[in-house]
């Protein structure tokens, strides 16, 4: 019975559970509603998607120049050495768990932060578990 029909009590509560997680963005702060599969159902994260572009281009760069240090590509990037290892790392990613972030179906606390912040393994499958995708 939803308050406000005939007979109920504005009085009574209504409880409605869903899996939700409060993700930061900045200073925002934004509560997500997960679905049944305990993803995202919001558009993608644009924040998440340019830090991927970001990681490929740093990839790319690597790849390219294979006689220069990650300092050197760097310093070139006007980026910190941790950081474009980072980027590097991310770069390298299981193509499904890419697809997911374009897709805008990643996991609910998977956001640009969390992803640079992890210790993500070499293996697809690690990752896939470190990242709530397995």
């Amino acid at each position: 019975m939803l308050v406000g029909e005939a007979g109920s009590s504005p009085s009574e509560a209504y409880t409605i559970s869903a899996p939700a997680a409060k993700i930061r963005r900045g200073k925002d702060v934004r509560l997500v509603i997960a679905n049944d599969e305990g993803r995202s159902d919001c558009p993608r994260d644009d924040v998440l998607v340019a830090l991927l572009g970001e990681a490929r281009s740093c990839y790319d760069l690597v790849i390219a120049r294979p006689e220069r240090s990650l300092k050197q590509l760097a310093l070139k990037t006007n980026r910190c050495r941790e950081r474009f290892a980072q980027l590097v790392r991310v770069a390298m990613l299981a193509p499904d768990i890419i697809e997911n972030c374009l897709d805008g179906t990643q996991p609910m606390r998977m956001t640009a932060r969390t992803l640079l912040a992890a210790e993500l393994p070499i293996s697809w499958d690690g990752q896939r578990r470190l990242l709530g995708f397995a």
